[in-house]
């Protein structure tokens, strides 16, 4: 038996194919991607049931969808192994069904997912970017304490479907954190989830919302373009350009000098 909350990515995909089965929606309801990211404990599940809750009182303007790694690898994967070419299986499925329901005009929220590594980002950030969709990155953070307190309440309350959660997840996944390339982009918001109030929760509610609302996928193009750009100027390819370039041109430089001296001679 599969729970309900399991299956809130597969009844967002039967609610889109009903009613468009083979056509891209309109380009007024054109959806987008709502990455979280951010450490275990950080409260990113519970940002988006929120965010989420106060997006559907919106009305039309979003048709929502939600996919979690965490869910549906519970789902599909009889006795998970958690080892990292299961992830990127799982991610991989993510990928395909987010890119599914953008197609169809969802907003899509990816959840269940830390994203340590820069390159399982980039994944989604893809998706959207080579349909000129807009997207978003929402990074979580708070103080290590109270993720680790969360990381043991929901292990002794059972309420987390990612059974190798634990203290030792969290400082595994603190080791390999990699900055997303993205810092300087206006499609990413840092969101610091310490605060537990109603209020607080508010508060961040309130600015997700906000800034998943804004229109600028063309911002959104650019900025992964320059951010690519600058990536390649920083890499050891550039660097080994260089080097074929300076050899042959060294390799040449030679050869005249050699074709010269036997022509003298």
């Amino acid at each position: 038996k599969v729970s309900a909350g399991k299956l809130d990515f597969i009844s967002s995909m039967e609610s889109s194919t009903s009613s468009s089965p083979s056509a891209a929606a309109p380009r007024e309801t054109r959806g987008s991607l709502v990455v979280f990211r951010g450490l275990p404990g950080t409260g990113k599940s519970y940002l988006i049931q929120k965010v989420i809750e106060r997006v559907s009182e919106m009305g039309s303007r979003f048709r929502v969808a939600r996919v979690s790694r965490d869910e549906l690898r519970s789902l599909v994967i009889h006795k998970p192994t958690f080892e990292t070419e299961e992830k990127h299986l799982i991610d991989g499925l993510l990928a395909t069904m987010s890119d599914v329901m953008l197609e169809r005009g969802y907003t899509v929220f990816v959840d269940g997912c830390s994203f340590t590594r820069k390159a399982s980002l980039d994944l989604f950030v893809d998706v959207a970017s080579s349909r000129g969709i807009a997207w978003s990155l929402i990074e979580c953070h708070c103080d290590s304490q109270i993720a680790i307190s969360r990381i043991v309440k929901d292990k002794i309350e059972g309420n987390h479907p990612a059974k190798d959660r634990d203290e030792q997840l969290y400082w595994r996944c603190k080791r390999q954190y990699e900055e997303s390339g993205y810092e300087n982009c206006p499609q990413m918001l840092r969101v610091d989830t310490t605060p537990e109030s109603r209020t607080d929760t508010k508060h961040n509610v309130n600015r997700v919302v906000k800034f998943i609302s804004r229109e600028d996928c063309d911002n959104g193009r650019r900025c992964l373009r320059q951010q690519r750009i600058a990536s390649f100027f920083d890499s050891s390819s550039l660097k080994n350009i260089f080097r074929i370039f300076s050899t042959i041109a060294a390799l040449g430089l030679l050869a005249r000098k050699c074709g010269k001296s036997s022509v003298e001679s």
